[in-house]
């Protein structure tokens, strides 16, 4: 991209760059997921899902897009539904384990949420 914009305290050198963040879309009402969970296998795309009795389910997902550490799920997570993050290596459908909190709560978190 390539811009011509005033620079009226001379904060910038004639060919220094910039870095720019464009919105392109906005997407509401999806449901989004942490990055870190999705895991791929033959079968695709799939995350580890908690249930009510801290067992753990494998459910295969369909992913829109991801966008740094934040994807967005278009089938196979519902708003609430908790998701593995972190030792997937180690689990197994049916595996019991002990959920916890997130080392810092933004939308990277474990609890699937709807974003607006």
């Amino acid at each position: 991209m390539k811009a011509v914009f005033d620079n009226p305290d001379n904060n910038l050198w004639p060919n220094q760059f910039v870095n720019a963040h464009l919105l392109l879309e906005t997407r509401k009402n999806v449901i989004t997921a942490p990055a870190a969970a999705l895991q791929r296998g033959p079968d695709g795309t799939f995350a580890y899902v908690v249930d009510a009795n801290n067992t753990v389910q494998m459910r295969q997902l369909q992913v829109a897009l991801t966008q740094g550490s934040t994807a967005v799920v278009a089938s196979g997570l519902q708003a609430g539904d908790k998701v593995v993050t972190d030792g997937q290596e180690k689990l197994q459908v049916g595996s019991r384990v002990v959920p916890q909190a997130p080392a810092r709560q933004n939308q990277s978190s474990g609890n699937i949420g709807s974003q607006t």
